[in-house]
């Protein structure tokens, strides 16, 4: 019973690093990836927590037989009980979070019942890094484990996929460091208006998240449209085994989860022409040419003599498109845009370059099975996808241009370059919200993005790692801050010609926070 109550104990008191666990989708190189984070000390060196456990581990140690013992654990389980009751609520308990629970807490049974020291072993066990070594080690065994479990699914899905491809359905992949789930939501958009089409929820992209949607769904349309991303090289390729494209869209690539891959040339194969392995002879491949690595990309891609190519991005693509007017009260833009040997004059619904270029490369794609004359009229209808470099308006009349999914290097500097290019506003503010998993190049990168956002009168971070790197570049401009209301009194003292854009993802308190 001692051995129990104190297993518990332990567990519940370190819910928070289940928690944690699960928003790095159970994946080890993931939760490792958070350490690169200065502010991730805290969670060793939390003197509070320190304090708890030293009393706890005091109470055990005075009390001499099983009768005291027994009341000492008991007191103990019922105060982490009350010390983590409001993570019961913010953790998703699910069967593998439940499994992963459940041996969490054996394990702690075990390693406190062969322990002659009761004391020392609860002392040994509660403390941080010992419960993440357990929690991430059964969290990574069952992940592998989902994995190898979940074949006959796969197969399943596969023989769906097969048994589609001979009724005539194709199967579009959309994969890429950036610009994966806008593409893929106009080529939904737009599919819809001319033919039938099926697409996963926005943003589901990961492995057993489309294992688990494909399970469900029938497969009777003439299009399916799958966005697919990775943590891993051979993650995308494990995918599209059983998803089998019929044309894929690589939309770029960039340093995105960097410290997840290990290098840049980790990160061009997984998550740029690994796919093709999986792509038949005589098939399409569209590539994306405007980042940084286009170079790499595309002398990968040509090593496939039996793929048809098609590129997109750059004035020299097959498809390109030129800029004539910007429309800032109705947030419209009209642009040239070319196909080959054709120009077409069209207004696209966003004043983003980088949501025209999303939308270019979903043209690019469609106009392999469809007159671009029969897709353009729906162009001005379309909607931009939430937070991903989408625009609204305050009530107070700020223009807010929210790219809080574009998380990665190559979309925060090319939005920066965006906003200083707008000449409309009289002032601009950056609100930034961390970029994550770029390990020891970390600092590299937030002084470039400190000094592509020079030219912005105020820079707001609410992201607690090198803010000395933005502060030193920024100077006066920069505020840190951790409080929602005070980032609102701050803004509210600028002119109603002001234009704000969100980068990175609202965590903690900001995390449901609207600009008003």
């Amino acid at each position: 019973m001692i051995n129990l109550l104190l297993a518990l104990s332990i567990f519940i008191f370190r819910l928070p690093i289940l928690k944690f666990i699960q928003l790095k989708d159970y994946r080890w190189s993931r939760i490792k990836a958070h350490f690169y984070l200065p502010s991730s000390r805290h969670l060793f060196l939390n003197f509070k927590e320190l304090i708890i456990i030293f009393l706890a581990g005091l109470a055990l140690l005075l009390n001499y037989n099983s009768n005291q013992l027994i009341a000492t654990s008991f007191s103990l389980f019922l105060i982490a009980l009350a010390y983590r009751w409001s993570y019961l609520f913010k953790i998703k308990f699910t069967l593998k979070v439940f499994i992963i629970s459940l041996l969490t807490v054996l394990t702690n049974y075990t390693l406190l019942f062969l322990s002659t020291n009761k004391f020392f072993a609860f002392f040994l066990l509660i403390i941080f890094p010992i419960q993440l070594i357990i929690l991430s080690f059964w969290s990574e065994i069952i992940y592998h484990l989902t994995k190898l479990l979940s074949y006959p699914w796969r197969q399943k899905i596969k023989r769906k996929v097969i048994e589609a491809k001979k009724r005539g359905t194709i199967f579009i992949i959309v994969v890429g460091s950036y610009g994966k789930s806008s593409t893929k939501y106009f080529l939904n958009q737009l599919l819809s208006k001319i033919s039938t089409v099926k697409a996963p929820p926005d943003r589901v992209n990961q492995e057993f998240a489309l294992i688990k949607y494909f399970l469900k769904e029938d497969i009777k349309e003439k299009f399916v449209v799958i966005e697919v991303g990775g943590y891993a090289v051979n993650e995308v390729k494990w995918v599209t085994r059983f998803l089998i494209p019929d044309i894929v869209i690589i939309t770029g690539i960039t340093e995105q989860h960097l410290v997840l891959f290990g290098n840049i040339e980790n990160i061009i194969k997984g998550e740029g022409y690994e796919v093709l392995d999986n792509l038949e002879t005589g098939k399409i491949v569209v590539v994306n040419e405007n980042h940084p690595y286009r170079d790499q990309l595309l002398t990968k891609i040509q090593r496939r003599k039996d793929l048809k190519v098609i590129t997109y991005g750059l004035p020299s693509s097959h498809y390109s498109f030129e800029i004539i007017k910007i429309d800032i009260v109705n947030l419209t833009t009209k642009i040239n845009f070319k196909a080959r040997n054709k120009i077409y004059s069209l207004e696209v619904p966003t004043i983003v370059p980088m949501q025209i270029e999303n939308l270019t490369g979903a043209l690019a794609l469609l106009n392999q099975y469809f007159d671009l004359e029969t897709i353009l009229p729906h162009v001005k209808d379309l909607k931009i996808l939430e937070k991903s470099l989408s625009l609204t308006k305050s009530n107070k009349g700020f223009l807010i241009v929210d790219a809080s999914y574009n998380a990665n290097v190559w979309g925060c500097l090319r939005a920066l370059d965006f906003l200083k290019k707008l000449n409309s506003f009289d002032k601009k503010i950056v609100i930034f919200n961390g970029l994550i998993e770029l390990g020891k190049e970390a600092e590299k990168f937030y002084k470039m993005i400190a000094e592509q956002a020079s030219f912005a009168d105020l820079f707001i971070s609410t992201f607690s790692d090198y803010n000395k790197i933005l502060k030193d570049i920024l100077q006066d401009k920069f505020i840190f801050t951790t409080e929602p209301k005070e980032m609102n009194l701050v803004i509210n003292t600028f002119p109603k010609s002001t234009i704000i854009l969100i980068l990175g993802r609202f965590v903690g308190k900001f995390a449901n926070y609207i600009i008003k």
